[in-house]
């Protein structure tokens, strides 16, 4: 779980549910025709419903959605289905989003998304190569390497400095794959597939202007508030914890309070 506030909340009310067996992601095969007795879902917006679906479910999933100023609790309950018929049905009920049912991942994403040149997510990367390398310090690369492409260059002269620190999970894995003209959804996939986080989360807020370098703002849904960002955030979520408890406050985008995608307890 990728955290930048207090414990989360349980916000998912689950009873008499079916859960899929886990199965190694990678693959979705069988796992969304699971039959489902009975399953209730109660939170208070779209990407937190659908953390507690893949999270219930065991299903690898990436999420572009575009929160609204004032969003709509879902509180929803199906019997005798089946998980593909759950996804399918509670983004169908909201106006404006895709669905993508793949090979590996189930993507939910606005409408347009995949053609929209101010979404960080379509960042054209020409080769992302990894050899013997953990998980946490890929993601690690590929937050460098979107924040060069975002990040207005500073003034000359500007004296620049760089320092950090990569916390890895002492169960990370070692990875050795190479991609060549991808993109930042795609890579973020692979890592996704290969590492403990299974679920990915951008947040686009509604009607926020473009950065100065032509992109769509985004904050984590971990900030109750926080200030305009021309950082792109990511959240990182595994499939052992309750979404994040709702804002306190109408969200405005993320100032960047630690690095996108980072390991935060």
């Amino acid at each position: 779980m990728i955290s930048m506030g207090l414990i989360a909340l349980l916000l998912a009310v689950r009873p008499f549910s079916v859960k899929a067996p886990e199965q190694k992601a990678g693959s979705l095969h069988g796992t969304t025709d699971t039959l489902v007795d009975n399953y209730a879902l109660s939170q208070p917006d779209l990407a937190r419903a659908l953390i507690a679906v893949s999270s219930e479910f065991k299903i690898p999933m990436g999420i572009e959605w575009v929160e609204p100023k004032s969003p709509e609790p879902i509180n929803l309950r199906w019997d005798h289905t089946t998980v593909r018929a759950i996804i399918e049905s509670l983004v169908s009920a909201q106006r404006g989003y895709e669905l993508d049912l793949g090979n590996a991942m189930v993507h939910i994403f606005y409408n347009g998304a995949r053609a929209d040149p101010s979404d960080f997510l379509n960042i054209n990367i020409p080769e992302f190569n990894l050899q013997d390398t953990y998980v946490g310090l890929a993601r690690l690369r590929l937050e460098q390497i979107v924040w060069a492409r975002v990040t207005p260059p500073p003034p000359p002269g500007t004296p620049i400095s760089v320092g950090g620190s990569v916390a890895l999970d002492p169960h990370d894995k070692r990875q050795d794959f190479r991609m060549v003209n991808t993109n930042v959804r795609e890579v973020l996939d692979r890592l996704t597939l290969a590492g403990d986080y299974k679920i990915w989360v951008a947040t686009f807020l509604q009607g926020s202007a473009l950065t100065p370098t032509g992109f769509r703002p985004t904050l984590s849904v971990w900030v109750p508030q926080a200030g305009p960002s021309h950082l792109p955030a990511w959240d990182l979520f595994d499939w052992e914890h309750s979404p994040p408890p709702p804002r306190r406050a109408p969200a405005v985008a993320w100032k960047g309070l630690g690095r996108p995608g980072q390991l935060q307890y």
